[in-house]
């Protein structure tokens, strides 16, 4: 029953700010537990290899984006699967 007046209270909370990108951040915000900050990535795996160093670790994103992002007639999304 709890679960259910949360999703109601989300859903017209949601409902107020439909069409506004903003106020629909600000929920989802306040909905996720905090965070702390850790020291970011401290690791990526490319193939068969483990990448430590932070600056490789950096150029393989980037080569990864870029990559994707110049994919003639592709969608630009690296999202897979839905």
């Amino acid at each position: 029953m709890l679960r259910l007046a949360e999703r109601n209270y989300y859903n017209k909370r949601f409902n107020k700010v439909k069409g506004d990108i903003a106020g629909t951040w600000r929920i989802i915000k306040m909905i996720l537990p905090k965070s702390k900050k850790g020291d970011g990535i401290r690791e990526i795996k490319v193939n068969d290899s483990v990448i430590k160093d932070h600056v490789k670790i950096c150029n393989k994103f980037n080569e990864f984006f870029c990559w994707h992002w110049k994919q003639p007639g592709k969608k630009y999304s690296i999202c897979r699967g839905k």
